[in-house]
């Protein structure tokens, strides 16, 4: 089944300077990306990147957009400060980790600005959930769950409170390896337009 035009940024953080790897990292991101292609989707890659670099990537796919469906797909470290969840290139700097990271509700910002007809987000990180997405019941929603509007769909391998785990026997992260199989329709129905 092909998917009508689309393009996706998939991105694949692996190898960080300052803290431990994230194992299957750069798996995932090429898996994916062929999931995509195979599906007809124009497909732009990017590995190991540098928080900045992740952000003007994500910026500038998104800054392109026509009318299309956008997909954004990264593996890497996913850290939180308890009210927003960031995205991890490779110079994260844990005693500095908000100002050496990329915002979730950034790329969703971009995405908002976007002519994109529809934006999917994949994050398998641990701690990229929003906090209290859309309309969900609590005192105040923060930013990042905040007007993410009628045509962003964010799907995360874990809550702002949990981990992601890659699995060696799969040589892929635990989520990301079903993502794929949904995708490549080895999991019919748990990926439907």
């Amino acid at each position: 089944c092909a998917m009508e035009t689309s393009r996706a940024l998939v991105v694949g953080v692996e190898n960080y300077h300052r803290v431990t790897k994230v194992a299957y990292a750069r798996a995932d991101a090429i898996a994916v990306a062929k999931a995509l292609r195979a599906l007809g989707a124009d497909v732009e890659e990017v590995l190991d990147p540098t928080s900045a670099g992740l952000g003007v990537a994500c910026k500038q796919f998104l800054a392109r957009a026509g009318s299309e469906k956008r997909y954004i797909f990264f593996a890497g470290h996913g850290i939180s400060d308890g009210y927003h969840s960031y995205l991890c290139g490779v110079d994260l700097d844990t005693s500095d980790a908000p100002a050496t990271s990329f915002r979730v509700g950034t790329l969703l910002a971009y995405g908002q600005s976007s002519s994109s007809k529809r934006l999917v987000v994949f994050l398998d990180a641990c701690h990229t959930g929003l906090v209290n997405p859309g309309d969900m019941r609590g005192a105040a929603a923060p930013p990042d769950a905040q007007e993410l509007g009628k045509f962003f769909t964010v799907f995360a391998s874990s809550r702002i409170d949990q981990k992601s785990y890659g699995v060696r026997t799969l040589g892929h992260g635990a989520w990301t390896h079903h993502l794929v199989r949904a995708l490549t329709g080895a999991e019919p129905g748990l990926l439907r337009d």
